[in-house]
């Protein structure tokens, strides 16, 4: 049986749209699951730039190997030592010139530019508690590295860092840089 013209354009028209429609389906089916089409994985909010307390430096996070992040020193507010400065004799060479790492138990780290210093490491993401566990913050203005686990606030505007010796902590806030 022979069809008309316009009946076998609607139809063809039918077919095409119900074809569109089943791939425009399919693909955004396929996107989801790859994660192509959804949000950044909650764990990630911690990406980025953040300004310690007082705003003398600024620590950039990024995701390492296996699920793991750390962090850098990107910028410090005095990034040389005074020109007044030595605290003794053997610190004079120091006066002005740019901040390294003099407190570091290792001698032969005690050169290391404070600038580029990684100072958190080894973080992992644990959903359960919602924090970022398992990880070692390094403080380089007095050489000790602390056991750590960090966590957002605020909406991720605010990074909590809670440093343990024995069943003592302290925690410090971080505010993330506007604009990362």
């Amino acid at each position: 049986m022979k069809q008309s013209g316009f009946n076998a354009l609607r139809i063809h028209r039918g077919k095409v749209w119900r074809r569109r429609a089943a791939l425009m389906c399919a693909a955004l089916c396929l996107a989801a699951g790859s994660g192509v089409v959804t949000a950044a994985a909650p764990q990630d909010g911690v990406l980025g730039t953040w300004v310690t307390p007082g705003g003398k430096s600024h620590v950039t996070i990024e995701a390492g190997p296996h699920g793991t992040y750390a962090g850098r020193i990107v910028w410090l507010r005095h990034p040389d030592y005074p020109h007044d400065y030595p605290a003794n004799d053997s610190d004079q060479a120091l006066a002005g010139r740019p901040k390294v790492d003099n407190h570091n138990p290792d001698r032969k780290l005690r050169n290391r530019p404070i600038l580029g210093l990684r100072v958190i490491s080894g973080f992992h993401w644990n959903a359960s508690d919602n924090a970022y566990v398992g990880g070692a913050c390094y403080d380089p203005t007095d050489g000790k590295t602390y056991h750590c686990r960090m966590w957002l606030t605020n909406g991720g505007k605010e990074l909590k860092l809670r440093g343990y010796v024995w069943i003592f902590y302290k925690t410090q806030t971080w505010r993330r840089l506007s604009g990362h």
